[in-house]
């Protein structure tokens, strides 16, 4: 509670493109399709400078948002200690796409305030921000309250039994 939330990658919010071969695809159109590009070397890159985070011990937790998406990427890095997020952003209102897209190279971390000038002289220019706090419960978004509790259920006994 009250660690700093991170994410390094190229874009935070997934794309409609994303949901392609998602879950949230498989659910809405009962089915599977389309492509997903990856920059394999930008992804390579990711998961060294991540990984150099967490051998320096600077990451405490951390979630590839492509398995899922960023909404799915928060529910799994809160449910395990039974915390929340604030995050200093607005859903867009696409938020399907950007909630739920399946976009490569993105990763969500945790980490103490004291500790984010060692991570920006780890990560240089890589694409990476501060975009939030570690709360006791909850996921808030600047235009957007999830309670935790129910979220949590959902997601744990299968998002498609509540949508």
């Amino acid at each position: 509670n009250g660690d700093k939330i991170g994410f390094i990658g190229k874009e935070i919010w997934g794309s409609d493109s994303g949901l392609s071969g998602s879950e949230f695809q498989r659910i809405f159109e009962n089915e599977l399709s389309g492509d997903i590009s990856i920059d394999l070397e930008f992804e390579k890159g990711i998961q060294e400078k991540i990984r150099k985070l967490i051998k320096n011990n600077l990451v405490i937790s951390a979630h590839d948002v492509s398995i899922g998406g960023f909404i799915t990427a928060i529910v799994l890095c809160c449910e395990k200690n039974n915390l929340g997020a604030e995050i200093n952003m607005s859903v867009p209102d696409s938020w399907a796409g950007a909630l739920f897209g399946e976009d490569p190279t993105r990763i969500l971390f945790s980490f103490k305030e004291e500790d984010k000038s060692k991570i920006s002289e780890i990560l240089g220019n890589e694409s990476w921000q501060e975009i939030g706090t570690v709360t006791e419960k909850n996921i808030k978004f600047e235009n957007i309250l999830i309670e935790s509790e129910p979220l949590i259920l959902s997601y744990n006994k299968g998002f498609s039994n509540d949508i």
